[in-house]
């Protein structure tokens, strides 16, 4: 990851936020400047039909990991389209 230019973090949503895997795995991560000016998107998915509190949450914490590790938090999405327009944006369409 210390050479990425693009992150691209895939989780399910429990409990309207993302998985403790991948809380985990952050905790787990070393706050200095390795990942800083990668741009960081988010793919989320869950069971509920309105994942909108899941989303906004998860979109939250991302958003604060991001900040603390200097990356560009580019998106997050949760719909085919939304991930087809991640994608546009990701290649620079």
């Amino acid at each position: 990851m210390k050479d990425a230019d693009v992150i691209v973090i895939g989780t399910p949503v429990y409990w309207s936020n993302m998985s403790g895997y991948l809380t985990t795995f952050i905790d787990h991560m070393q706050i200095n400047n390795d990942l800083k000016n990668a741009d960081l998107y988010a793919i989320v998915q869950g069971a509920d039909s309105n994942q909108t509190a899941a989303i906004n949450s998860t979109y939250g914490s991302l958003n604060r990991i991001s900040i603390r590790f200097k990356m560009h938090f580019v998106g997050i999405a949760q719909t085919d389209s939304q991930i087809q327009k991640m994608h546009q944006k990701m290649i620079g369409k």
